[in-house]
């Protein structure tokens, strides 16, 4: 199937860094998809969810939000609210909010992502750890920095196991903005020559 092709297509484009190229690709592979096999195919949901992720990272964040909802809707209806693949969109939802401002609100998504898929995923999962690093960053963008140490420290070494490109390393930022904030020079040290 084209769509399928083009989706693959968008992913190794992603992977080279060629962001621009890989959202217009998933475009298309997604409006394909819309026709067939259907709008509520769950390979639209995943199209659609990893459409709303790259566009988050570029700011673009009103059609983020659309295609966040729709794969959310579509994943719920045709796999189930408590699938991982819709707690993880909700991760995704989550990421939005954060992006947005919107620390509470973020802090509630990732929470509730990261609780049903520690239910469904195993242990140590990028998944789990996804949640996890996004529940942390939101709390600690609202000053919750004891709370928000144990979530992105807990992270990391699941962080690694993503197959999204840069993903550990947003979350090793994430913990050095935390330390930063929190007023911990030696641990913001510690990570930036690598022995943190």
């Amino acid at each position: 199937m084209i769509a399928d092709n083009l989706s693959n297509i968008a992913y190794v484009e992603y992977a080279k860094g060629e962001t621009k190229a890989a959202i217009e690709t998933l475009r298309q592979s997604l409006e394909m998809a819309r026709t067939k096999p259907g709008p509520e195919h769950p390979a639209v949901g995943g199209r659609a969810a990893g459409l709303a992720y790259w566009l988050i990272e570029e700011g673009e964040y009103a059609e983020a939000g659309q295609l966040v909802d729709e794969a959310i809707a579509i994943r719920r209806k045709a796999l189930g609210p408590q699938h991982p693949q819709v707690a993880s969109t909700i991760t995704i939802k989550a990421t939005l909010l954060l992006a947005k401002g919107q620390f509470a609100d973020s802090y509630e998504l990732a929470e509730m992502a990261r609780k049903s898929l520690t239910e469904t995923m195993p242990a140590g999962s990028w998944q789990i750890a996804a949640a996890m690093n996004v529940e942390g960053a939101a709390l600690m963008r609202m000053n919750r920095f004891a709370e928000a140490e144990p979530m992105l420290v807990g992270s990391q070494a699941g962080l690694k196991l993503a197959p999204i490109p840069n993903l550990a390393d947003r979350g090793r930022l994430r913990l050095i903005e935390l330390y930063q904030r929190w007023g911990k020079p030696d641990e913001v040290q510690k990570l930036r020559s690598g022995k943190g």
